[in-house]
């Protein structure tokens, strides 16, 4: 029995689809989860779910709320799980909320591993060697999407071969649902032209306003920015959008999986603006739904678009050749489906779930998992 764990569902899609091509390969399967408070989720076929944590706090629908509240039972929850076995084999635990505490209320007499989906971004206490050199002892093996990441965790002084590296696989779960919902009401009103997409959250690393000022060189398309800020409003970036000749649209509310597949289906092109990454889910959506992709040329995009040719890259901080690449598949419907091709190949081969699973397998095996061979072999005899 393999748990994937994800205390407070940070990367629900992730861990369900992982989970899901897990079960598909032979592998007995539970997800530890909490409740998921932002939509229904898709079924994970042939995985049990374990709402263990947060099932008090996770049902609270305001946010402030229920971050609070999470912060109170968080801690008997991780003791309880700490004292659960449940049959686990071996544990890989998908996120920690609450660094740096979680890493020591976990259980022991298990393997363990740690997926740490966000290496390169980590600043301050949690991005120093030190706390690195010592999150890492607390695991049997690390994951990670990059092989930048490999090297800094190297560089932090853990043994290499205690390092897993697979990129994101490609999420596909919105295919079913491209054309079920409407655009979101801001627009209604948009136009024929090219869609250019900035899909998420709106944080610092993410350059949104880097992407804004290169918009002021397009033409022939528009600009949607569908995210909201974790602070404050968009108040800045509105201002910045006055100064661009074609028309910016915003959504600046969370939208459903409904929504974000019919959103990302009439994009033309996704545009990833960050300044620092490991690697991305909205790319993995996009790789997911067959678009074509900008990003600038940093951690996980880097490596992707030199091994892979997916997505096109710019030079970070180059908003010239940023307006560059967006403007090239805007005007040229042939490069653009030379991108999608090259997405849904992707999608279907090395960065798929399958491709991604075979992969820990692997590993799990070399940490104790009994390889389905041997079960066979045991259940004949």
């Amino acid at each position: 029995m393999v748990e994937l764990i994800d205390p407070r569902g940070d990367v629900a899609p992730y861990t369900r689809q992982l989970a899901s091509a897990l079960a598909g390969s032979g592998v007995d399967v539970r997800v530890v989860t909490a409740p998921f408070v932002h939509g229904a989720l898709a079924p994970a076929a042939g995985v049990t779910v374990d709402e263990r944590f947060h099932r008090l706090s996770g049902r609270i629908a305001k946010r402030r709320v229920r971050a609070f509240a999470r912060l109170l039972e968080h801690p008997f929850d991780a003791l309880a799980h700490r004292a659960a076995h449940r049959g686990a084999t071996l544990r890989h635990y998908q996120w920690l909320p609450y660094e740096p505490v979680d890493p020591w209320l976990l259980p022991s007499g298990r393997p363990r591993l740690l997926t740490l989906h966000n290496v390169l971004r980590r600043s301050g206490m949690l991005g120093s060697k030190r706390y690195l050199r010592a999150l890492g002892q607390r695991f049997d093996a690390l994951v990670v999407h990059t092989r930048a990441g490999a090297e800094a965790l190297v560089r932090a002084g853990l043994p290499a071969e205690r390092i897993c590296v697979h990129p994101h696989p490609a999420f596909t779960h919105l295919r079913s649902l491209a054309g079920r919902a409407a655009l979101p009401a801001p627009l209604a009103s948009a136009t024929e032209a090219p869609a250019v997409l900035y899909f998420g959250s709106v944080r610092p690393y993410k350059g949104l306003d880097s992407l804004l000022r290169a918009a002021r060189q397009l033409e022939g398309c528009e600009l949607w920015v569908v995210g909201r800020p974790l602070v404050g409003d968009l108040g800045w970036a509105r201002a910045l959008a006055r100064e661009i000749p074609v028309p910016v649209r915003f959504v600046d509310r969370y939208v459903s999986d409904a929504e974000a597949a019919t959103l990302f289906a009439r994009a033309a092109v996704v545009v990833l603006p960050y300044r620092a990454i490991d690697q991305s889910g909205v790319l993995a959506v996009a790789l997911g739904l067959g678009r074509a992709a900008v990003a600038t040329a940093v951690g996980g995009f880097r490596e992707l678009g030199e091994e892979f040719g997916y997505p096109a890259l710019a030079r970070p901080g180059d908003e010239d050749e940023l307006a560059e690449r967006i403007a090239d598949l805007v005007s040229h419907p042939q490069r653009r489906r030379e991108l999608e091709t090259r997405a849904e190949e992707l999608a279907a081969g090395p960065l798929s779930f399958s491709a991604v699973a075979r992969t820990l397998i692997a590993l799990y095996e070399r940490l104790g998992l009994p390889s389905a061979r041997s079960v066979e072999t045991e259940t004949e005899a």
